[in-house]
């Protein structure tokens, strides 16, 4: 009977025509007529009154699977086929598989289930139009081609956060559809709650009462000092060119660039999880993954509350148990899936079977594995079925075709890639993602744009470092209305005395500089974020560290409070489960280079530096400073390099050195301990 119930609930992804399936496409390069019906079917699919709460296949349930209430999907009474490991009460302990080899392969069929669900509303919304409308035929063409659009948080050629995204009353124009939902809110800004719901789904303001909708920044008392808002804010100067290289995170930018081109082995590069004895040389390459910049973007949108301000709490984005109430949880995932489609193919090979899901203890186990049981390719992905006798495994979703969608750098692409797809992709990447190897090739090809990017964040840095002023958001505004335009900085950047990037790497090899960063995922309910600084930081508002003129990159572990009901994490602080990240300093270091600052990419000019000027700083996410990082357990912070060759075929990938250098000079002693020692490394 239960096998006939499942034949409702079934991943099996969209069906298309032709040879290649549609694009995954990001929401910012949709066409007007496309982001109608996604918002229209978006409507549809958060309403409660059209998709029932109580139905698996509704918004709600569907953004269950994720985290809280923690119940088995389908919640339903003939659903006994996850015979799992309950807790003490019996409650049932959920699907978790973060800091998991399974990360990146549970998610993919996650989307799956939610892209048809909601595919299903816009053909609703396509249909709706009268027949009379003579664009209906088009509409229901782009609905039956429809699939999940992606946020692409590393774009350096637009805002980080869509606009469409930060206003709550954003309205989109389209014709009349007799489906769609009375939703009068932006689906995109927020998701409300059916009446009802339990306040650990829903959390809980500052009067203990339940937030009716999700929230991101609760803190209305200061709107301005929201980071989504402050990041917007540095594409609004009137007549600035300069604007895009002064984002703030723009290290999103280099982290991804350095996983994708760098990291050749899939367990690695796919979650966070610290492999014991990661403190050797010949193990500090492997301490960054997307999962971890993943969770930079959760706490990102999820957001840093105020100290002793009665509205200081964090959003939903920032808890991982009810981020995917979130509508920009969403667009987050499809793009760490597109990240992982674009590292397949550029790495994936079956004759290396380091390229995808190699067998690893699963550590500290899950609701269904067992601590220390082996995870693989082959360990179901609960709970989702492609039959109603069969689980999928990571076996069975590593193409995206087999759920009907692609993506624009990947679509077409042959399986196993050849050298020719991948230097095309790898063009491609470089185009949109500015790395260290690309911009020094460029500027060995005399590639005239090589490093423009880089010239109005040096200027800043020069007149930060001359005017002597404090390194805060209010003192940067201040300084980038007096910035050039980018057509000045050019020219100045210009002659035989300049410092050129192509300088930096004499006999076609290089330094990448990268911090390493290691600490208990769940120590202070997991409630904190490391944060790194190249010179000094004046800043006193934690939310608005990462528009600081200093800021070079965050560390968030995304843990969960010590009352969780989830069993694996539960059983991952019995055990202390660490963590790990990464966060490259090359690109801040040749900003430095073209200001004056820092000579060269050489250990005898970086070292120094780094000693003098990289700082690391703790923030609890109610916004404290924690003045003692050594609460922190096991917090491990230091320097390491990465030799880097360019080959002589430009379009060729960069090659990465297989071990890295490890400076402990940098940080022994510093940070109440918290920093690599040379002790450390013998031990």
């Amino acid at each position: 009977m239960a096998d006939n119930q499942w034949s409702k609930y079934l991943t099996k992804g969209l069906p298309y025509s032709g040879d290649i399936p549609p694009q995954r496409q990001d929401f910012r390069d949709l066409s007007d007529e496309q982001k109608y019906l996604y918002i229209e079917g978006l409507k549809r699919f958060q309403d409660p009154h059209i998709a029932k709460p109580s139905d698996p296949l509704s918004f709600y349930q569907i953004a269950c699977i994720h985290g809280l209430p923690y119940t088995t999907w389908p919640d339903e009474e003939w659903n006994t086929s996850i015979q799992g490991r309950p807790l003490e009460d019996g409650a049932f302990g959920g699907f978790c598989t973060h800091s998991s080899i399974l990360f990146l392969t549970w998610h993919r069929p996650y989307l799956a289930l939610y892209e048809a669900q909601l595919q299903g509303h816009v053909k609703a919304i396509a249909d709706g139009i009268d027949d009379n409308d003579p664009n209906k035929q088009q509409y229901q063409a782009l609905a039956g081609k429809f699939r999940i659009p992606y946020w692409d948080w590393a774009r350096l050629d637009t805002q980080i956060v869509p606009e469409e995204c930060l206003e709550p009353n954003f309205r989109w124009a389209g014709p009349v559809s007799s489906a769609s939902s009375r939703i009068n809110y932006n689906p995109l800004y927020s998701y409300t709650f059916p009446r009802g719901t339990d306040g650990t789904v829903t959390m809980l303001d500052k009067n203990d009462k339940k937030y009716t909708h999700t929230v991101r920044y609760p803190d209305p008392q200061n709107p301005n000092d929201n980071i989504l808002h402050k990041m917007t804010e540095f594409y609004e100067h009137p007549g600035k060119e300069i604007a895009v290289p002064l984002i703030p995170e723009r290290n999103l930018t280099e982290r991804t660039a350095y996983i994708l081109q760098a990291y050749q082995t899939y367990n690695a590069m796919s979650n966070d999880a610290y492999r014991k004895g990661a403190a050797k040389a010949e193990d500090a390459e492997l301490w960054g993954s997307l999962e971890d910049i993943h969770n930079a973007i959760h706490n990102l949108v999820g957001g840093t509350g105020k100290p002793d301000d009665d509205n200081a709490f964090i959003g939903h984005m920032a808890s991982v148990p009810n981020s995917a109430f979130e509508p920009l949880f969403w667009l987050h995932h499809a793009n760490i899936d597109r990240l992982f489609d674009i590292w397949q193919a550029l790495h994936e090979d079956d004759l290396k079977d380091y390229t995808f899901v190699l067998e690893h203890g699963a550590g500290w186990g899950d609701f269904v594995v067992a601590p220390k049981d082996p995870e693989n390719k082959h360990s179901p992905l609960y709970p989702f079925r492609p039959e109603v006798d069969k689980w999928y495994s990571s076996d069975d979703v590593k193409k995206t075709e087999k759920f009907g969608y692609t993506y624009p750098e990947t679509a077409g692409l042959s399986y196993p890639t050849t050298d020719h797809q991948k230097s095309v992709l790898y063009e491609k990447i470089s185009q949109t993602y500015e790395s260290p190897p690309k911009l020094i090739q460029d500027s060995k090809q005399g590639i005239e744009t090589a490093g423009q990017n880089l010239l109005a964040q040096a200027q800043l840095l020069r007149d930060l470092e001359a005017q002597k002023v404090p390194a805060t958001v209010k003192e940067q505004d201040s300084l980038v209305s007096q910035l050039p335009d980018q057509e000045t900085l050019v020219k100045r950047s210009l002659g035989p005395t300049k410092p050129y990037l192509r300088d930096l790497a004499p006999d076609n090899k290089f330094l990448e500089w990268i911090i390493n960063v290691k600490a208990a995922k769940h120590v202070l309910d997991g409630n904190y974020t490391v944060h790194f600084f190249l010179g000094p930081q004046d800043e006193q508002r934690v939310a608005l560290w990462p528009a600081t003129p200093t800021h070079v990159g965050t560390f968030a572990p995304l843990g969960q409070r010590s009352t969780t009901n989830c069993k694996k994490c539960r059983a991952a602080q019995a055990d202390a489960t660490q963590v790990t990240g990464q966060v490259p300093l090359t690109l801040a270091l040749m900003e430095r280079y073209i200001a004056g600052i820092v000579d060269d990419l050489t250990p005898a000019k970086v070292v120094p530096y780094l000693t003098k000027n990289l700082h690391w700083r703790v923030a609890l996410n109610n916004g404290t400073i924690l003045q003692d990082r050594s609460q922190v357990t096991d917090l491990t912070v230091f320097v390491v390099t990465n030799e880097v060759t360019l080959p002589e075929d430009p379009s060729a990938l960069p090659i990465y050195a297989p071990d890295v250098n490890i400076y402990p000079e940098i940080t022994d002693g510093r940070g109440e301990g918290t920093g690599l020692t040379a002790g450390d490394l013998g031990q």
